[in-house]
């Protein structure tokens, strides 16, 4: 079995301190210099891990000062009012009125609408969720899967939002893989709940 990278060392220490509260947002980080004698590791690897760190929005580097705990999360998202929708397709009867509905509550709220469209193909959702990552101005996600039947090499990209602490929300259809709050219809239910209406009304012929 492969162990981990080197560097990994590195970010599970930082995240491990912050979970024990040893570290909190605005505090300094030990200096590349201490980092590589505490673990023995080489000035590149250091920095390589202090990269990933500060690419899920952990810390942050401030040239000529140091590298410092990123400012808490939810206080940053408390200030954006974006928030992305992410579904198949816009031409389909159900999404349309969806979409609309969506806009206008987040509206009504102050919020504004950054609606994006994957046309069912995987390719395309991985270059809407890196442009999501890359900009990192939105407040939370409405998302529908992408042919949620099949693996999904994306993800490690929504993996990354929720360790960004972004909220988000599936419609329709969901990753299983992920535990994500999802708003979808119960087809089995669905169907239990016709066919007793039915019986319970008296019809017993197909």
């Amino acid at each position: 079995m492969v162990g981990k990278p080197r560097y990994m060392e590195i970010v599970d220490w930082v995240k491990e301190r912050l979970e024990r509260k040893e570290l909190g947002p605005g505090e300094r980080l030990n200096s590349e210099n201490e980092l590589s004698e505490l673990f023995g590791l080489s000035r590149q690897t250091v920095r390589h891990a202090i990269g990933v760190l500060e690419e899920e929005g952990i810390v942050v580097r401030r040239q000529g000062s140091g590298t410092y705990v990123c400012d808490d999360r939810m206080a940053t998202l408390e200030n954006k009012t974006r928030i992305a929708v992410v579904t198949t397709y816009v031409d389909s009867y159900i999404f349309p009125r969806t979409i609309q509905g969506i806009e206008n509550y987040l509206f009504e709220r102050g919020y504004s609408v950054q609606i994006a469209f994957t046309n069912n193909m995987l390719e395309r959702e991985r270059t809407i969720l890196e442009d999501i990552l890359a900009r990192d101005d939105v407040a939370g996600i409405i998302m529908e899967a992408t042919k949620s039947g099949l693996p999904n090499p994306n993800l490690s990209l929504i993996e990354r939002l929720v360790e960004r602490k972004v909220p988000i929300v599936f419609i329709n259809s969901y990753y299983p893989q992920l535990k994500l709050p999802h708003v979808t219809l119960n087809d089995r239910l669905a169907a239990e709940m016709a066919v007793k209406y039915l019986f319970d009304a008296g019809h017993r012929r197909c």
